[in-house]
């Protein structure tokens, strides 16, 4: 009898754990294509968090798209890079911040971390950082002469942010 309540309990346990992994972790694509966007599964846009990030930061050269799925804006401009992806046969990766359903404390908190308010009414926002922590370029900055180069009559250039991507971390 103890060796059948430590077998139920054990298969609990398991069961348990088996469905809090499942359901954990935020999956990109079935986030963005619930929200309309027309991407497929085989680029990979990496989620990187806040902290990922701020860890990054003072370390190394990188660059982040931030976004939300809840607006429309943000997933149209998903879809366009994923085309312009496509377009120039870029087989890397792209690190996203999801900042969908953070609380005022955590966009105020994620603006300070990041150098950027977290909201763009151009759906996304890319970010470039020097390897000493320091903003190279911003598209939500309208005064930020190295981020003009990603932008066209005053909307975002997918293609150039695409290139750029391609160009600066493909190794």
């Amino acid at each position: 009898m103890k060796s059948l309540k430590k077998i139920v309990a054990a298969l609990f346990v398991f069961g348990f754990l088996f469905v809090l992994a499942s359901c954990s972790g935020y999956n990109f694509y079935n986030d963005f294509k619930k929200a309309g966007a027309t991407i497929d599964t085989d680029h990979q846009f990496v989620v990187m968090s806040i902290d990922e990030a701020k860890a990054k930061k003072g370390n190394e050269e990188f660059s982040i798209i931030i976004g939300n799925s809840n607006k429309e804006e943000c997933v149209t401009a998903i879809s366009k890079m994923y085309d312009e992806f496509k377009t120039i046969n870029f087989e890397g990766t792209v690190n996203y911040i999801n900042v969908k359903g953070l609380t005022l404390t955590e966009r105020n908190d994620a603006t300070k971390v990041l150098g950027t308010d977290v909201d763009s009414s151009d759906g996304i926002i890319f970010v470039a950082y020097k390897k000493d922590g320091t903003i190279k370029f911003n598209t939500s900055n309208s005064t930020d002469l190295d981020a003009k180069k990603f932008r066209v009559d005053g909307s975002l250039a997918y293609r150039a942010i695409a290139d750029y991507i391609a160009e600066t971390y493909t190794k």
